[in-house]
């Protein structure tokens, strides 16, 4: 995959696509780390988003550079856009265990409550206008309630998508919880691919052919209604 500048009509970089099995295995792995993320506290999920928060600040200079460089956004703008991302970190750890905590509701039963639980791993679709701020609207709460994702990003921000997931790393996140492949797409091969999970789709994509990416599952907020009589 090319990623080239809108403005000079440059090559950026070229990235090497994942084949469909490598693909298969990405989701595995992601969805393995879900295993033990999701039994992690809000305390200690808050305490990562902290540290994402401090790495893209750290970063934010050369991360801004890659969207001037990829989709030509203005220098001011992407670093804004940076400082937005590390915002929604910081607000999602500071309020994220209070909007994770159980909703009493009446009923019949003495004690009856809405307790809100993670779901998996969550796919997201997302689009090249906001390559960073698009994708942590969408992760930083995925995180904090306890999900772990994948993300295919639009194809003309290749190098964003992967300075995202580097950015996750150095922040300290465990192994897998985050990830971003560069799928073959328009390949015979990686429409096999397929992922069972849930979904959250932004932007333009051809989702005809992105279809095998998701499952028929809803996306939003799952309950589990509790009551103990």
């Amino acid at each position: 995959m090319q990623s080239i500048n809108p403005f000079t009509n440059k090559l950026v970089n070229t990235y090497q696509d994942h084949t469909a099995s490598e693909v298969r295995q990405i989701i595995r792995e992601v969805a393995e780390a879900w295993q033990s993320w999701r039994k992690t506290s809000p305390e200690e999920r808050a305490g990562y988003l902290l540290n994402l928060e401090r790495q893209l600040l750290n970063d934010q200079e050369p991360l801004a550079a890659g969207m001037v460089g990829e989709m030509g956004k203005v220098k001011r703008e992407a670093l804004g856009e940076i400082k937005k991302c590390a915002w929604v970190c910081r607000y999602y750890a500071e309020n994220g265990a209070g909007f994770l905590q159980n909703e009493p509701v009446i009923a019949d039963a003495g004690e009856s409550y809405v307790s809100f639980q993670p779901l998996g791993t969550i796919l997201a679709i997302m689009p090249w206008n906001f390559p960073f701020w698009q994708v942590f609207r969408f992760l930083a709460p995925a995180l904090m309630a306890g999900n772990t994702a994948v993300l295919k990003h639009a194809g003309n921000v290749a190098g964003c998508s992967l300075a995202i997931e580097q950015t996750v790393k150095k922040a300290g996140l465990p192994e897998n919880v985050f990830r971003s492949p560069i799928p073959a797409c328009h390949s015979a091969e990686s429409r096999k691919a397929g992922m069972g999970g849930n979904s959250l789709f932004s932007g333009s994509e051809n989702l005809s052919i992105l279809k095998p990416w998701w499952s028929n599952k809803p996306t939003g907020k799952t309950t589990a209604l509790s009551c103990r009589s």
